[in-house]
């Protein structure tokens, strides 16, 4: 029973397996000094069916029910039907009597008891007048642009979206309040909506909530676990023998830990469940043949075993079947025992109609006998009679004429073209594109504001571009995309390219290990730590100084703490390494590093000590050695107020609490090198923390899991386009270059140093860069604005320098030093918004003060 808990024990249960906590500061203040039940919602869009992977979902319910938390299930059924209509309007209200069902059998499954449960369908209170003026007041402070970023990664993005998906998460938002909860809880998706929830409610006079989010668990293909992928998941009601063969047929490669979905499935669903039901450690078992079976209780050992080739698939799959089937079992006896349920089953999703089986025509030409007569060709092209099915190419003349330029295009790849161009290589033909803007090639680029930017260039030029228009049909070119329509077009597909990742990460520990802090000048450190050794701290230490510019400067009104280098100091407890690489694992996949997390290493840097006042005031790290991307750091345990860890980076901001788990507990939290970050004053007390340098240290891996791909057939046709005017030699643009989210140095200027969103769109690119001609590079950039004071003259009309600079190849690889870059060479329209990086002044005479604005990103090209 919850009653028998311990303050403590509950907060464990509460934050058991979670990616993230946004605000954890609340939910201690409720169970340690309210002292009350603490109220949490999940809410879930009554769309497809529930699929097993709404297991790690019921687990986490099981979780906070177990600790006494009041628990509201929010059956999101206006959500369904706003997200691109994903559930119709005639169904919703069968979806949701479905849901109920499914959760509830769930529930019943782990054995938690739902006393403290409580449904909540979404428009018994979302159509009141209530929630429309508020919701009406809430999109009265929140712009378009924001309302489209939190949604992002929720909500279907498709071309020309209705205004649905900027209201759905305005709504998710505004269900905090009207639901009365204190948290809200989902996935690590959601993070933007949260995100949107804790800065926009505060702002039409509603309180802020915390914010728990789950991990995403890959699916049994080893992406994510969709209802819109049947071997992706299991649903809950799939028949014994597709059970087994779904998972027979599951991604599980051997020795191959980091998206395995099988393995997810043992640390997220299996042993948890079995946890609850035993009410103490975990516990699944791998049954081998004329072997003594595999017991495991923690996820770690079952990880090392199958990394080592102890645990195979072949063994590793049935036990997880068996143990599903098993957790099924009362799922579907309920089902097959329960009449209503069966009824809203058909009702929710009803089956398919049946297709008609059209008789297959053999196409034997136009001149065998009975060949189509009495066609009649349209002014728009298309045709009419009753041999229309053999000649219509298309509805209209322009589509026609696409559709025969792309059989042109395939006769060609099948047997007219010479053989497809290296990818590697011709490295004049680049440097002569870039250098002198010939109008025979081109190059596709992305940048950031003085960072890296991905180019893309034709590889190879050899063929005489003759050759390719004599193959196509001579009646008439087809129809051709213009700069702009290119350019908008890849901007388009280019920003639905998503990924499961953050640029920060950060968790509140439970089961702290001691680190074993032994200072040379001092010895062995005890924590909590101790007024007295906190003291000999600030004794043995020195003022840590900041960088500005090549200058190494220490200015206590800028930061002020006490710093010791890491040959000052040592971490004696041989445990802590293995803690570390806990920490580390997650936080990488959490920053998007989901294809190679293994490949992550944490190399320590500093040990700081902020005193009453100590600080350090809105700056960005360096880039300390060749591959490093981000930074950790670790807060020990030492009371004290204050010291919250601001972060902001593109318009969203963070705050990380250390005080509220600082007298017992532990935090940490990770950013990339080039976010913006303050250490706000120290209020009282002393907050000690280990510096870590987050490296990359795998050069080589797969693409991102968490890339989308519906998009790539869209650009693969725009690139062709592009490349078909290219080789025609018809004027068009060189190169375009894309500015990336991080900026860079010119160490770590190389496909596989890119961090986050910028990591996956460039691999994108170039998977699509190999299979059309083209090249992709990375470069740095700068945007030179003069006199940008004069507010008298339209920023388009003001004196502009546009440059590249370090231009490498996707193995950083120097190609030429510079090259100049037009801003309609650029794929997005607003990449320069905002402060710039630099400002320079210029003093002259009796006229104002000149000044000069720098804007530095990195780019693909």
């Amino acid at each position: 029973m919850a009653e028998d808990l311990s303050p403590q024990l509950k907060l464990s249960l509460i934050h058991a397996n979670l990616q993230e906590i946004l605000k954890p500061e609340i939910i201690e203040d409720i169970i340690l000094n309210q002292k009350r039940p603490l109220k949490v919602y999940w809410g879930t869009a009554t769309t497809g069916r529930p699929h097993c992977g709404y297991f790690v979902c019921i687990v986490k319910i099981a979780h906070f029910l177990r600790a006494g938390c009041r628990v509201k299930i929010l059956l999101a059924d206006i959500h369904g039907f706003l997200d691109n209509l994903k559930a119709p309007i005639e169904l919703v209200q069968f979806r949701a009597e479905y849901y109920k069902y499914v959760i509830t059998a769930l529930l019943k499954a782990v054995d938690v008891p739902i006393e403290r449960l409580e449904f909540v369908l979404g428009s018994s209170y979302q159509l009141t007048s209530k929630y429309a003026m508020d919701l009406f007041r809430l999109s009265s402070v929140v712009t378009e642009h924001d309302a489209k970023k939190a949604g992002a990664e929720v909500v279907k993005q498709v071309d020309n979206a209705t205004l649905s998906g900027l209201i759905y998460p305005l709504m998710q938002a505004l269900d905090e309040e009207h639901l009365d909860v204190d948290v809200q809880f989902g996935g690590v998706d959601q993070r933007k909506i949260f995100t949107l929830a804790a800065e926009q409610l505060p702002k039409v006079g509603y309180k802020e909530r915390a914010h728990m989010m789950n991990p995403m668990v890959p699916g049994l293909a080893g992406g994510k676990m969709s209802s819109s992928d049947p071997d992706s998941k299991i649903d809950v009601l799939d028949s014994v023998d597709v059970v087994r063969r779904k998972l027979k047929k599951a991604h599980a490669a051997p020795k191959q830990v980091e998206g395995n979905g099988v393995i997810s499935f043992v640390e997220y669903v299996l042993l948890p469940i079995s946890a609850l039901k035993r009410g103490g450690d975990g516990e699944f078992v791998v049954e081998r043949r004329d072997q003594e079976p595999l017991v495991y209780t923690n996820i770690s050992r079952l990880k090392d075993d199958y990394a080592a080739d102890v645990l195979m698939p072949q063994n590793l799959k049935p036990a997880v079947t068996n143990a599903l089937i098993e957790l099924l079992e009362p799922v579907q006896k309920e089902f097959a025992t329960t009449k209503e349920w069966q009824e809203v089953e058909k009702r929710a999703y009803p089956p398919p109609g049946a297709k008609k089986k059209e008789k297959k025509v053999k196409n034997l030409g136009t001149k065998f006998p009975g060949a189509a007569k009495d066609v009649v060709a349209k002014p728009d092209g298309h045709v009419e009679g009753k041999g229309k099915a053999q000649v219509n190419l298309a509805t209209g003349a322009e589509e026609a004429m696409a559709n025969l330029d792309r059989l042109m295009d395939a006769h060609v790849q099948s047997g007219g073209s010479s053989g497809t161009p290296e990818n590697d290589g011709n490295v004049d033909m680049v440097k002569r594109l870039l250098d002198s803007d010939a109008q025979a090639g081109n190059t596709i680029g992305a940048a950031g504001d003085d960072n890296d930017i991905d180019m893309l260039a034709p590889d190879n030029l050899t063929e005489d571009p003759s050759h390719a228009l004599s193959r196509r049909s001579s009646a008439s070119p087809p129809p051709e995309l213009s700069p702009n329509r290119i350019r908008n077009q890849l901007a388009d597909c280019l920003s639905r390219v998503r990924y499961a990742g953050s640029f920060t990460s950060s968790r509140v520990s439970q089961l702290n290990v001691d680190p074993g802090l032994y200072i040379n000048d001092i010895g062995s450190i005890s924590l909590p730590l101790t007024l007295e050794n906190a003291k000999a701290i600030m004794k043995a230490a020195h003022q840590a100084p900041f960088g500005r510019g090549s200058e190494t400067i220490i200015d206590k009104s800028f930061r002020n703490t006490r710093e010791l280098n890491v040959d000052s100091f040592q971490l004696r407890n041989p445990a802590w390494t293995q803690y570390l690489q806990d920490i580390v694992t997650p936080l990488g996949i959490a920053l998007g590093f989901a294809d190679s997390p293994a490949g992550i290493e944490a190399v320590l840097y500093k040990l700081l000590l902020y005193e009453e006042g100590a600080m350090f005031k809105p700056h960005k790290d360096s880039e300390k050695t060749n591959g490093m991307f981000g930074t950790l750091v670790v807060c020990l345990p030492s009371k004290h107020e204050g010291g919250s860890l601001v972060l902001e980076h593109r318009g969203e901001k963070v705050v990380f609490e250390t005080a509220a788990s600082s007298e017992y507990g532990q935090s940490h939290i990770a950013w990339y090198s080039d976010v913006v970050h303050e250490i706000k004053p120290v209020k009282s007390g002393y907050r000690l923390v280990l510096t870590y340098n987050l490296v990359h240290t795998q050069h080589d891996g797969p693409a991102s899991a968490n890339m989308i791909t519906e998009e790539k057939s869209v650009v693969l046709d725009i690139l062709r386009e592009w490349k078909r005017q290219l080789d025609a030699r018809q004027p068009n643009l060189n190169k375009l270059a894309y500015v990336l989210e991080h900026k860079y140095s010119e160490a770590n200027l190389r496909l596989n140093s890119l961090k986050g969103h910028d990591r996956v769109l460039s691999r994108y690119l170039k998977q699509n860069c190999n299979e059309t001609g083209f090249v992709i590079l990375l470069a740095n950039m700068t945007l030179t604005i003069f006199n940008a004071e004069d507010t008298q003259t339209e920023e388009e009309d003001r004196d502009k320098d546009l440059n590249l600079s370090h231009i490498v190849d996707a193995d950083g690889q120097l190609i030429l030093s510079g090259a100049k870059l037009d801003d309609q060479e650029i794929i997005q329209r607003d990449c320069f918004d905002g402060w710039p990086d630099e400002v320079e002044s210029e003093e002259t005479g009796n006229e104002g003060v000149k000044e000069t604005h720098f804007y530095r990103d990195a780019v693909s090209d």
